[in-house]
């Protein structure tokens, strides 16, 4: 609980990570750019099962769900995220 209390205390990452969030949710429910949304909310839900796992165990049911929703919906858009995956490419 230490590392949520150092990310409060600093007074502008739990807004901005709310704020980033809020974004990629609407994104998410509009069903615009949702590729996008995806590629935002990665992070987060990796951060979160990592913390779930290492030091706090009660929320891992929850981060499993929304780590098996982002695996799904990044199945589902997959062709969306193939150009990001090319190993060399050239710029227009």
């Amino acid at each position: 609980m230490a590392f949520a209390g150092a990310l409060m205390q600093s007074g502008y990452m739990m807004p901005l990570i709310g704020l980033t969030l809020l974004v990629a949710g609407v994104l998410l429910v509009s069903n615009r750019f949702v590729p996008l949304a995806l590629a935002i909310f990665a992070p987060f839900i990796l951060n979160s099962v990592a913390f779930h796992v290492f030091l706090e165990r009660s929320g891992l049911p929850m981060a499993g769900v929304f780590l098996a929703l982002e695996l799904y919906l990044a199945w589902a858009y997959r062709d969306a995220f193939r150009p990001m995956l090319v190993a060399r490419t050239t710029a227009r």
